[in-house]
């Protein structure tokens, strides 16, 4: 009998850490999932602004990611400011077209969510065939991490008086936008690439926000 008291006492002593230290873990394991759970549906409500029908890349940069919670903001603020909206849709369009290293090639175009909607299709095109067309010589040559990245932009411009013309159609509420990019030091060199490019943004009927001109300095 004493014998078997002690190897019970013996067995609770194992025992009892054991499922104290299950317990525990089984607790933590329940809050890692829950807090990744929330931080996944935190991230999903920043994925789109649906009204505007914007969305953000499944595989955004830090910088895409922050201009695209900017831009939430700013649609979503009750003194909404237009020309700062026009900004913001330049500087997530230029932060999404000009950076390859999220990129899986030359059909994989970013930036088209902000161009004017009836042009998209005629704009990827044409993205495809110039800008686009070498990134997977380039990619190759470097490595996916090593391409073109947009490390920072900053756009200004001004409401135009005069408004914009397009496809037979007058438009009243037009902007000029003008931004400045910076590239991150990559091993694929930048030299030639534009830096400072020119915009023009409409506000089509439906309230949103597109960009129908850009070019660079010539």
């Amino acid at each position: 009998m004493k014998n078997k008291k002690i190897r019970y006492r013996v067995l609770g002593v194992i025992i009892i850490p054991l499922v104290i230290i299950t317990i525990a873990l089984g607790f933590v394991a329940f809050s890692s999932v829950n807090k990744m759970t929330n931080m996944n549906k935190d991230s999903e409500m920043k994925m789109s602004i649906e009204s505007m029908d914007y969305h953000l890349r499944s595989n955004p940069t830090a910088l895409q990611e922050e201009l695209f919670k900017e831009l939430i903001e700013a649609c979503d603020s009750e003194e909404r400011d237009d020309l700062h909206i026009a900004e913001l849709v330049v500087e997530n369009f230029v932060a999404d077209f000009y950076t390859w290293t999220n990129k899986y090639g030359q059909f994989d175009v970013g930036g088209l969510y902000y161009v004017y909607s009836p042009l998209k299709n005629n704009i990827y095109d044409y993205a495809r065939d110039t800008f686009y067309r070498y990134i997977n010589h380039y990619i190759n040559e470097y490595g996916q991490d090593e391409v073109l990245e947009v490390k920072e932009v900053n756009a200004s411009g001004e409401f135009m008086d005069e408004g914009y013309d397009i496809e037979g159609e007058h438009l009243d509420e037009v902007y000029w936008i003008e931004a400045d990019l910076t590239y991150a030091d990559k091993a694929m060199p930048t030299d030639g690439l534009d830096t400072h490019l020119y915009f023009t943004v409409i506000k089509n009927e439906d309230g949103r926000f597109e960009i129908v001109q850009s070019y660079g300095e010539e």
